[in-house]
């Protein structure tokens, strides 16, 4: 597979890899995830940050505890919560989260670099989407609908997290009220020449069936996930949680208001 090496700066890039070839943090299951992991596979916008997920156990102090050690002054940790850490190194903006729920598919090892697959990644984007509502997300989204049908989003998205009706119901909705996006000022720097209004048309045409809904499968049980890697120490028991919530100048993952249709 070819990944568009062109989406990131050279920043981003010399720090992913770094990262990647980090045998500790191979043990330990961290994957690129997020926007810059959609970003490599699609080329559709720039991204200069990086999101690292591990589905193993991995408790958030010895994370930090192991990335102070090894990088030292080059890493500033800008806050901490129960599923991991916040911080930059060399200046990237990187996040290092336990991901609570076991994903479903294996990741791309490409040249080096552990990336999600795009039906893992249509899932979590998908619940950014919808929860977070950033104009990132969108366009994201918009994306991925060119590659797969909303039906299979809505599968995976039922797949990894097994949300109820009513979840399903506010992430159809949600995904559709694009107010708090428009509401941001932040530049995306698109590759592919998409504009924001053709984006917002890609979205609700590919939700306006409501029949979607009805289309999914009935929740596969998750899978478990393994104990057993070397390196950074682990917790048993994990519940599943929120993507992460941060004690500090932090985010979570509250449903956001929406209107009814």
């Amino acid at each position: 597979m070819m990944l568009h090496y062109q989406s990131l700066d050279t920043s981003t890039f010399n720090v992913l890899h770094e990262l990647m070839a980090n045998p500790t943090l191979k043990e330990a299951g961290f994957v690129l995830c997020g926007g810059t992991a959609l970003t490599l596979q699609l080329g559709h916008r720039m991204s200069t940050d990086i999101d690292l997920f591990s589905p193993l156990n991995v408790t958030a102090p010895k994370m930090k505890s192991f990335m102070e050690k090894t990088f030292g002054d080059r890493l500033d940790i800008t806050s901490m919560g129960d599923l991991g850490i916040r911080s930059f190194l060399d200046g990237v903006k990187l996040d290092m989260i336990k991901f609570p729920y076991p994903m479903k598919h294996s990741p791309l090892e490409v040249n080096g670099l552990r990336v999600i697959g795009l039906d893992d990644a249509s899932a979590m984007k998908l619940h950014a989407a919808a929860n977070r509502g950033a104009r990132r997300d969108y366009v994201d989204l918009a994306e991925l609908l060119q590659k797969m049908p909303f039906e299979r989003i809505l599968i995976n998205y039922q797949n990894q997290f097994n949300p109820s009706p009513q979840a399903l119901e506010h992430t159809r909705r949600a995904i559709t009220f694009f107010d708090d996006a428009e509401r941001t000022t932040t530049a995306i720097d698109m590759l592919n020449g998409r504009r924001w209004e053709t984006t917002k048309q890609i979205i609700r045409q590919s939700v306006a069936n409501p029949r979607h809904i009805q289309l999914l499968p009935p929740p596969k049980p998750p899978l478990a996930a393994n104990p057993h890697q070397q390196g950074i120490p682990t917790v048993s028991n994990s519940k599943p949680a929120q993507l992460i919530t941060f004690h500090q100048k932090g985010t979570t993952t509250k449903p956001r208001q929406t209107p009814k249709h």
